[in-house]
């Protein structure tokens, strides 16, 4: 009796062993991968003087660390009590950093959307600032949210070339 009572306690412990390994510290374990990932997006993208290039690849990238982010949050059973184990962040904050994401992403499709249109010529310095300024709170609150590496000033660069494009054109010629 006492080998039965051995082997079924060896098998039980196993089996709950590989349940809290498959449901819990795995998916935790690619969620911390993932806020990694975000930081190595950001660095790996980073081109001169902090600027993160504006392409649509660079935006599905972010949209997917977005997907990704959710998905960490919502397979880890019991989040809020288990992410102090793993050093995860709150939930609130994995929800905003998913936003702040998809905001950037979502700015980065709207300003090659203007360029392949040709009306990042035609706008006003106060648009092209507003549009840095979204994507720098973004960014700022993806960095407070995740702790993650990101640069600030991603398309301050790009936009301030534009509008330094459009006042050239605009200026009187020289004689």
């Amino acid at each position: 009796m006492s080998v039965f009572v051995t082997i079924v306690t060896g098998v039980s412990v196993f089996v709950i062993g590989q349940l809290v390994m498959r449901m819990i510290i795995d998916p935790a374990t690619d969620l911390k991968k993932e806020m990694g990932s975000i930081t190595n997006t950001f660095l790996e993208r980073a081109g001169g003087e902090n600027m993160v290039s504006c392409d649509a690849e660079t935006s599905t990238v972010l949209k997917k660390h977005a997907a990704k982010l959710m998905q960490g949050l919502w397979t880890i059973p019991w989040y809020n009590r288990t992410r102090h184990v793993f050093g995860l962040p709150g939930s609130e904050s994995v929800i905003q950093s998913a936003r702040d994401l998809n905001t950037i992403a979502k700015s980065i499709d709207d300003l090659i959307e203007m360029s392949n249109s040709g009306k990042v010529n035609s706008m006003s310095r106060e648009d092209s600032h507003n549009i840095a300024k979204t994507i720098g709170d973004a960014m700022r609150s993806l960095s407070e949210n995740l702790g993650a590496l990101v640069f600030l000033s991603t398309v301050t660069r790009f936009l301030d070339e534009d509008s330094a494009a459009k006042d050239s054109s605009e200026a009187p010629p020289s004689k």
